[in-house]
């Protein structure tokens, strides 16, 4: 049964059979209707997110560390005012390197 399939190989089989067991199992006791529907929602985009991706398993979400999902600190990192010092003192920085006019 398992030797007819032509794509994707003998574990990744087994491991789409046990993690279908698994949630179905996870999700055996939902009563309500919208809870219900939001799980098989969420097994529905796996299947889409497997078919395009052609892995059986759930990609790896990965959260940029300078996004707010990725960091516990919701704070602004940079004020206006670090902002306004940096600016200077990189014009300051500018102005010993750039060429002295000369006055003739």
């Amino acid at each position: 049964m398992i030797d007819n399939c032509r794509e994707g190989g003998f574990e990744e089989q087994i491991w789409i059979r046990e993690e279908a067991r698994r949630r179905f199992e996870e999700n055996r006791t939902l009563k309500d209707p919208v809870a219900i529907e939001d799980a098989v929602r969420q097994g529905h985009n796996q299947v889409d997110v497997a078919l395009h991706y052609k892995i059986c398993y759930p990609r790896p979400e990965y959260v940029d560390p300078g996004t707010m999902g990725g960091e516990s600190n919701f704070h602004r990192q940079s004020s206006r005012a670090n902002t306004r010092m940096g600016r200077l003192h990189k014009s300051r920085l500018h102005s010993r390197f750039r060429p002295s006019k000369k006055v003739t």
